[in-house]
């Protein structure tokens, strides 16, 4: 992964700074018009309050004089819960001056609200208390003050999703990443229930800065996605806007840089409708990163603009700034400019612990050095970058191994209640069919029984033995409703299995087995090489197997086959591309177009290609791509100079698992030939093989010229 990418894992941060303000200017508008209004002074200072929680986060000042002022008219009266919640309400600002007396103040609150029993103002006071915990770098003690205020909700079966989504984040910093993902998808769990748009935008922003900051940058776009989609349906703007951010950071680090860039200049015109200047401010420094890798005249407007205010910028968007100027002079070969800039990148980069822009400014640094000539210095510096890029990325492997694992519990949690939820209904609808089944009974007895009273003895006969033939073809038909079910049910848990629960334990085997081989000392690794290749062959071996099997039950499946014209030689142009790194020679003759799929085709060509180049004992192997016309049907002819089929297993090679040879001669799953003979079987046609031992095989295979056909399930 090169550096440019890696770098941005840390500009998840700045969304935190971008987008504290939410417009509520219908919610203040209606409080000011309530006051105006207000009966009696208890509403005015409930008015008051509501007001200065409102304005908290665009305007604390008008934040602290509302609180003031409900504050002074309650106090003194013996309003106690009303003059708590005052308290609780200037909390947020108090912290901005004094930490110590926010803590005191929060501790006092827990204590009342303990002996009123309100619950949820407790859950409230706990929130405060593990925040400021945060802001003391008590990470800690914060932790515990989440576990316990979470554990009092579960134990009263109530839900405040901010609880889980502050432990989460401090579980983050604490590096503890398995936990981080677990309780995001607990609080994630819950937030579905509730169907809470807002609380579940949160979520899923939070379980994206995990797997951003472990520069699994895919994942993360796929819940940074979720996390917009979730506030555009709270209709929360300057929500919806971080989201937009942190999308584009992922668009940035997967080189998605033109979507990334239109993201970024929507959130910059929504920080400005909002009149948020230090969100425009981190928006227009994420626009100067964008266009100073382009060296374009942007760049230089928004590096003057931002030069000039860079007195008022957090760290995270000086690095950015300094990074920029330093790209900027580099491509106007102005060195020594540069590394000054470059060097102020890198000292704020250490200050402030941003382990992943320190790799951007030591690529720079060396890369200027190399342009300067200075190839000793160069050298150091690529050394470090080195260094520390292969730091990070030991870290990130441990790490995202552990994310995965606490998403794969989640998503096995998931599956669980959903067939118990499937179950359930099942059951449900079953009763229901029974309870009408049984008035229906009722109804065709009635029925019965005045029919025999009207009816003559012989047709009250024939009426009895109806009525049992049909009884007997209702019980045979449920029966074979649900053997049907049974089997459906069975193929699709055997299918998860093949393609998600035992592909994982693999996965996660080979990741773990390079793992060890990389801490091992060098002095262990020539004793254990030989144990370590045979894991590695096991598990290559075993996912092969799997993932041939899920392949040939995909195809079983009753799913519509596009069809069009493909061009054989283009087609035989692009396996060529593909088996450009195998022994061997792949010649192509003239080649016709069929009215066919090309996707299958090509599965069905690479799998023949590559079974003659492997199956092949000759100095130089061989493939020959041919065609034959016949009356309705083209033959393809697939013809290699390998060791043969003995005439005994000519029948038996096209069936599932059926091997010629033993696993250490010539390793496979024994399910490419099934493949290919499904795969034909679908597209209309037939395969055949002609061969004779130790001389080679010929195999033909044979599609309809009726542009007409469709495929088969």
């Amino acid at each position: 992964m090169n550096v440019s990418k890696r770098s941005l894992a840390f500009l998840y941060v700045v969304c935190i700074l971008s987008f504290v303000a939410v417009s509520q200017t219908a919610q203040i508008d209606s409080l000011k018009i309530s006051l105006q209004a207000a009966p009696t002074d208890q509403t005015k200072a409930r008015d008051w309050t509501a007001l200065s929680k409102a304005y908290l986060p665009i305007k604390p000042k008008l934040a602290q004089a509302y609180a003031d002022s409900a504050l002074e008219l309650v106090q003194g009266r013996g309003w106690k819960a009303m003059e708590m919640d005052i308290w609780m309400a200037l909390v947020p600002l108090i912290a901005r001056r004094d930490i110590d007396s926010a803590y005191q103040i929060s501790e006092r609150a827990l204590a009342y609200y303990r002996t009123e029993d309100d619950l949820r103002a407790m859950l409230k006071c706990y929130n405060f208390l593990g925040i400021i915990q945060i802001q003391q770098q008590n990470l800690t003690e914060a932790e515990k003050t989440f576990e316990e205020a979470i554990a009092l909700a579960e134990a009263k079966d109530w839900t405040m999703n901010t609880l889980y989504l502050n432990l989460a984040i401090i579980q983050r910093r604490m590096e503890k990443f398995g936990k981080a993902i677990t309780t995001n998808f607990k609080a994630l769990k819950r937030a579905q229930e509730k169907d809470s748009e807002g609380v579940l935008g949160d979520i899923y922003n939070n379980i994206g800065v995990l797997y951003y900051t472990q520069q699994s940058y895919e994942e993360a776009r796929e819940y940074y996605q979720k996390s917009l989609e979730a506030f555009e349906k709270a209709n929360s703007p300057a929500y919806i806007s971080r989201a937009k951010l942190n999308l584009g950071n992922a668009f940035f680090a997967l080189e998605e840089k033109e979507k990334a860039r239109e993201m970024y200049e929507q959130v910059l015109e929504a920080n400005r409708e909002l009149g948020y200047e230090k969100g425009v401010i981190a928006a227009q420094a994420l626009m100067l990163y964008y266009h100073a890798g382009k060296n374009n005249p942007e760049a230089r407007e928004l590096l003057a603009h931002l030069d000039s205010l860079k007195d008022q910028m957090p760290p995270v968007d000086l690095v950015l700034l300094y990074n920029a100027k330093s790209q900027l002079y580099k491509h106007d070969a102005q060195y020594p400019q540069a590394l000054t800039a470059v060097q102020e990148a890198l000292e704020f980069a250490d200050n402030h612990g941003m382990s992943t822009q320190k790799i951007l400014a030591l690529k720079l640094l060396s890369d200027i050095y190399e342009l300067k000539g200075d190839y000793e210095q160069a050298y150091t510096y690529h050394l470090k970058h080195k260094a520390l890029s292969d730091s990070l990325l030991r870290n990130s492997r441990v790490a995202e191994l552990k994310l995965n694992e606490a998403r794969f519990e989640f998503d096995k949690e998931q599956e669980r209640s959903q067939l118990e939820k499937e179950a359930l209904e099942k059951e449900l609808k079953t009763s229901s069919l029974i309870r009408i089944f049984f008035v229906l009974a009722l109804l065709a007895l009635a029925t019965i029984a005045f029919l025999i009273y009207r009816a003559a003895q012989i047709r009250k006969k024939v009426n009895l033995q109806l009525e049992m033939e049909v009884a007997q073809r209702t019980t045979d038909l449920k029966k074979a409703n649900k053997n049907l079910e049974q089997v459906n049910y069975e193929l699709r848990t055997f299918h998860h299995i093949a393609s998600h629960d035992i592909k994982e334990p693999i996965r996660n085997m080979g990741n773990y087995a390079g793992i060890i081989w990389e801490e091992m000392a060098s002095g262990d690794k020539d004793k254990l090489k030989v144990y370590f290749e045979v894991i590695e062959k096991s598990a290559a071996q075993l996912y092969t197997l799997v993932e041939d099997f899920a392949r040939y039950s995909n195809l079983s499946q009753d799913e519509e086959i596009r069809m069009e014209w493909v061009d054989l030689n283009e087609l035989g142009e692009s396996l060529r591309y593909t088996l450009a790194n195998k022994k061997g020679k792949l010649l192509i003759e003239s080649l016709p177009q069929v009215w066919s799929s090309r996707s299958l085709l090509y599965l069905v060509l690479k799998q023949m290609i590559e079974n003659g180049l492997r199956y092949n004992e000759s100095a130089t192997p061989q493939v020959i791509l041919r065609s034959a016309e016949g009356v309705n049907q083209h033959h393809l002819i697939i013809q290699d100079n390998g060791i043969g089929i003995d005439e005994d297993q000519q029948a038996r090679i096209f069936e599932m698992f059926h091997k010629l040879h033993p696993r250490h001669e010539h390793p496979g799953s024994g399910l490419g030939l099934s493949i290919v003979k499904r795969v034909v079987e679908r597209l209309g046609g037939t395969v055949k093989v002609e061969s004779q031992l130790g001389e080679g095989s010929q195999f033909v295979v044979s599609l309809p010229k009726d542009p007409g056909h469709t495929a088969t399930s």
